[in-house]
């Protein structure tokens, strides 16, 4: 790794921009593990209604159903590391601040966490159960990206998800239609005022989440999520400074992360996501 020298000493290094997780929030945290590295979801089932028979002999309600439930069994595959060493002679000669604390915040911070970010925002959209599309090959305007935003809602209305706990996640270059759109310049909580870590306004009832389009999902133009629709458990993160390691001169930080993201298959409907095109006819 490549080190700056400098002539005079400089006590502080300058920090490049960061973003706090923008997926905390709406992940969810209902699951157990089994072993090591699979994750155990539980979904109890239900049974139809009767007509209830005031006649009947017995089982004026119906007739009894053993009432089931479904687990299901995903397997964690995210298993990440890093590690970097600093060198004694580094740190005296180069103009920055190169503590090894600093150092490991900084690799969370500009690394760690926008790679989960990114992770959960690409599974969470490969898995939605909720998918409209626009039915042409236009691309959204200011003119109509309230209006699919509105339908992705309506959608997931129908589905019987709760209309609270949802959250929008939306790329920069659609948020920036959004905030020009006739309909909603008036509202103040839209861009004028933030709500929360990483949130810029509220939107038909959806918490707003800006996010940067390198980041985005690739087909998809933005994505409402329910929280408890998935489950993004974090196995562990273990960090450490070996403060003397063998072989170098200097501490020796290391990193490791197990995770994943899954969608819960009862309630994949929960995540909306929008589409420009047309629907693909069945079994394509």
């Amino acid at each position: 790794m490549a080190q700056n020298y400098a002539t005079k000493y400089a006590s502080k290094v300058v920090e490049r921009f960061k973003k706090e997780s923008i997926t905390n929030r709406a992940a969810g945290n209902d699951y157990s593990f089994a072993g090591a590295q699979t994750v155990v979801i539980g979904t109890v089932d239900t049974v139809a209604l009767n007509d209830f028979n005031r006649t009947a002999a017995s089982n004026r309600f119906g007739a009894v159903a053993n009432l089931g439930n479904t687990k299901q069994e995903l397997q964690m595959t995210q298993d990440k590391s890093f590690t970097f060493a600093i060198d004694a002679g580094d740190q005296s000669d180069t103009a920055s601040d190169m503590s090894a604390g600093k150092a490991l915040r900084r690799e969370i911070d500009e690394v760690v966490t926008p790679h989960i970010d990114k992770y959960r925002l690409g599974k969470w959209a490969d898995g939605a159960g909720t998918v409209v599309y626009s039915g042409s090959s236009s691309a959204l305007t200011k003119a109509t990206v309230l209006s699919a935003i509105i339908d992705v809602g309506g959608e997931l209305s129908n589905a019987l998800v709760p209309d609270a706990s949802r959250t929008l996640y939306i790329p920069t270059r659609i948020y920036k239609l959004l905030v020009q759109a006739d309909a909603v310049i008036s509202l103040e909580s839209l861009g004028t005022k933030a709500v929360g870590k990483g949130e810029v306004g509220e939107v038909d009832g959806n918490r707003i989440v800006k996010v940067p389009d390198s980041w985005f999902p690739t087909g998809v133009e933005f994505m409402i999520k329910y929280k408890n629709c998935t489950v993004d458990p974090i196995k562990f993160a273990h960090y450490r400074v070996l403060r003397e390691a063998q072989g170098f001169d200097g501490p020796v930080v290391e990193g490791r992360l197990r995770f994943d993201s899954f969608v819960k298959e009862a309630v994949s409907a929960g995540i909306g996501v929008y589409k420009v095109g047309t629907k693909p006819a069945s079994g394509t």
